[in-house]
């Protein structure tokens, strides 16, 4: 967010649909939808997307689900 000059949102969109569009995945990744592979992470109770972000040095995620491949 700071060295790119982005907001949380622009980041989780750049990290999410556009990063598959650039890979030419977007059919397969990118988005929750039925059908796409999905790799997802649970965190520990946040406030906000910003706080994921902004909390350096912190781990707030609780577990990671990754797709069968």
């Amino acid at each position: 967010c700071i060295n790119m000059g982005m907001t949380p949102p622009e980041v989780i969109n750049a990290s999410t649909l556009n990063g598959a569009f650039a890979m030419n995945l977007q059919h397969t990744h990118g988005s929750v939808a039925h059908g796409k592979a999905a790799a997802l992470i649970m965190t520990r109770p946040i406030h906000s997307p910003a706080e994921l972000m902004y909390s350096f040095g912190t781990n707030n995620v609780e577990r990671i689900f990754l797709p069968d491949l």
